[in-house]
């Protein structure tokens, strides 16, 4: 890989992980809390 195409990809993938916490921190938001 070129420097160019190892920071597309780690873009990429910094953006896909930031997405991923982002849905997982609503879905802890939506669920009822057991009590």
């Amino acid at each position: 890989f070129s420097d160019a195409e190892l920071a597309t990809i780690r873009r990429f993938v910094t953006a896909a992980l930031d997405l991923q916490r982002d849905q997982l921190m609503r879905l802890k938001a939506e669920a009822p809390q057991p009590r």
